[in-house]
């Protein structure tokens, strides 16, 4: 008897053991291998991510992105949910965080705490677009693409969810820099070459995350485009080149805009100054030489660079960076060239400096061979 007790207790030990091993595996919450998308990063999730997720930067569930259990937005954290993209359990969106569904479902709930931003785009919902309180309940509809919306949300008191159309969010605005390095960014629409434009990478944007296939500036495509570090950060920019002729623009212009979007479908748009100039009015300048000439007999040419008292700066910070320096070289005047570029000093027409142009101004003041 003794002995078929023990046998008892051995079994049921081993059974409570068993249950508690399930318990365990079956509680993504008690386990450390979470999965963790750091601040200030964007990640293009189209994989399988085991557990869970939590997002402080910026996560885009793309096609065959599936979560296993739960997802996390923590403050300042962004979610953005596209078809195709499924969580297995649930999606927590706690104050101060962004949650935007485009597509993909999610296997149980949405829980929506005070001051989260969530916002589903669809047509057809059962509720009218605009903003709910949804105590629990959920919302039913069709997604751009036509699939199904299923969604049950579970609302702390006063928070809130948006039901918008497809195509309705503001684009996010990014930084563009027209003709990088010129100061002002002039353009001749009669010229025949291109224009170049840079997406500038900050701490919240990565540019090499644009569709090439959706940009579009002052209503031209790009004919071409590169990575590469515009402005010396460190950091890839995508810089674009556009035919001067394409652009939609006129003389009145001083606003271009470059719209595109990122490979997730997340809009952009970023606008920069330009001043529309003639650079070679050949009828005025012979006018002008004629009439100096027929005023005092001879007619002056271009004066140098330098002459003119704005220029003086740019002359002493060439002759600064070309005078070699103690167990220095010399500088490369291509070298000298990127430097001013980098310092928003422009040439005489506005355009950045090249290092031909100044290697002559070097030679004229008599300091380069």
């Amino acid at each position: 008897m003794e002995k078929r007790n023990k046998c008892v207790k051995v079994a049921f030990s081993t059974i409570l053991w068993a249950v508690l091993a399930i318990v365990l595996c079956a509680a993504p919450s008690l386990r450390a291998d979470v999965t963790v998308v750091p601040a200030t990063e964007i990640w293009d999730i189209n994989y399988p991510v085991t557990e869970g997720l939590r997002v402080f930067g910026t996560a885009n569930l793309l096609t065959g992105a599936s979560v296993s259990y739960f997802i996390y937005v923590e403050d300042e954290g962004t979610l953005n949910m596209y078809s195709g993209a499924d969580v297995g359990w649930y999606v927590t969106a706690i104050n101060g965080s962004t949650v935007n569904i485009e597509g993909g479902t999610v296997g149980m709930w949405i829980d929506v705490a005070l001051g989260a931003e969530v916002t589903v785009y669809g047509t057809g919902f059962n509720l009218e677009e605009g903003v709910h309180f949804i105590d629990w309940g959920t919302v039913t509809g069709l997604y751009e693409n036509g699939d199904q919306i299923n969604l049950t949300f579970d609302c702390q008191p006063g928070a809130t969810i948006t039901l918008a159309a497809p195509g309705s969010s503001e684009p996010m605005p990014i930084d563009i820099d027209i003709k990088p390095g010129g100061n002002p960014n002039n353009i001749n629409l009669k010229s025949r070459g291109v224009v170049a434009v840079a997406a500038l990478t900050t701490n919240d944007f990565n540019a090499g995350e644009i569709d090439p296939g959706t940009v579009q500036f002052a209503g031209a495509s790009p004919v071409r485009c590169k990575l590469c570090d515009v402005d010396g950060d460190g950091d890839d920019d995508m810089l674009f080149h556009f035919k001067t002729q394409d652009l939609e623009l006129d003389e009145d212009s001083t606003e271009a805009t470059l719209t595109c979007e990122t490979f997730g479908g997340d809009k952009l748009t970023g606008t920069d100054t330009v001043r529309i100039i003639s650079r070679f009015p050949v009828h005025k300048l012979r006018k002008a030489k004629e009439a100096k000439k027929a005023k005092t007999g001879r007619c002056e040419g271009q004066k140098p660079y330098g002459y003119y008292p704005e220029e003086e700066e740019t002359i002493k910070r060439m002759r600064q960076l070309y005078g070699k320096k103690p167990g220095e070289g010399r500088l490369s005047c291509h070298r000298i060239a990127q430097i001013l570029n980098k310092e928003k000093r422009p040439t005489r027409q506005g355009g950045p400096w090249q290092g031909p142009q100044v290697q002559q101004i070097l030679k004229l003041l008599k300091l380069a061979k």
